[in-house]
């Protein structure tokens, strides 16, 4: 006869060195909930009836999945099937915050980027709406800056018209006490330059007074001919001009 057997103490280590994560461990236990290798976290030897077996006797021949919650108020998650015709139960066991750990880390991560992405997009949204506002507000500025100088200028022109209508007006009666004044020299050297009548010094006054006349006269002519100039539109022309 030919017999074959399993060296149990090496099985029995093989399956509970398999390690997942920080708290996950493999066990094995028979139809009837005792264990056939050590657990990891300890709590059960060898041969020795898993307390826990009872939530495990509704197995089906598919691999099951549940949340049981320990003496210790610890969740643990559970990952059992069945081997060998129903005769054995594996079972992977692992803490529930150990086996979400990378998970909850993904979570964490993605929250605070999120987090940071929507602090960035505020800070850029209100550093922008703060650069339009003040370029806004400049332009603000600017257009009535713009608006006080066409009124200005509009004003300026008005006075020019006004001044070049003012000397026009002026110009005429200058022009009349000019002529008059022509009129009067003319007839005192008529009456004077004659020697019909001798010049005494009230005659002598009244020529000092008449020259001081044609003087201021001809400074106001002055003046209002050179607002006159200042109010025309000057045309520049090119002309040639020929040595004589």
């Amino acid at each position: 006869m030919l017999r074959a057997t399993i060296d149990t103490q090496y099985f029995c280590t093989l399956v509970s060195k398999v390690r997942i994560g920080r708290t996950g461990e493999a066990y094995i236990l028979n139809k009837y909930g005792v264990a056939q290798t050590l657990r990891r976290s300890g709590g059960i030897r060898v041969l020795e009836k898993n307390h826990e077996y009872i939530k495990f006797s509704t197995l089906e021949n598919s691999i099951q999945t549940f949340v049981n919650i320990d003496s210790a108020k610890t969740k643990d998650l559970y990952a059992t099937t069945l081997l060998k015709n129903r005769e054995w139960v594996l079972v992977v066991r692992q803490e529930k915050k150990d086996a979400y750990k990378s998970l909850d880390s993904a979570f964490y991560i993605s929250l605070m980027i999120m987090i940071i992405g929507v602090a960035v997009i505020i800070v850029i949204a209100i550093y922008t709406t703060e650069r339009i506002h003040k370029r806004i507000e400049k332009l603000g500025m600017e257009k009535e800056s713009l608006g006080n100088q066409l009124i200005r200028a509009t004003q300026l022109a008005e006075i020019g018209e006004m001044a070049a209508g003012f000397a026009h007006e002026i110009n005429n009666p200058l022009q009349i006490i000019k002529s008059e004044y022509t009129l009067i020299d003319t007839l005192m050297d008529d009456v004077f330059g004659k020697g019909k009548i001798e010049k005494d010094e009230d005659v002598m006054d009244i020529e000092d007074f008449l020259d001081q006349i044609k003087l201021q006269v001809n400074r106001c002519s002055e003046i209002t001919h050179a607002i006159l100039k200042f109010g025309r539109k000057n045309e520049t022309k090119k002309q040639l001009l020929r040595p004589f």
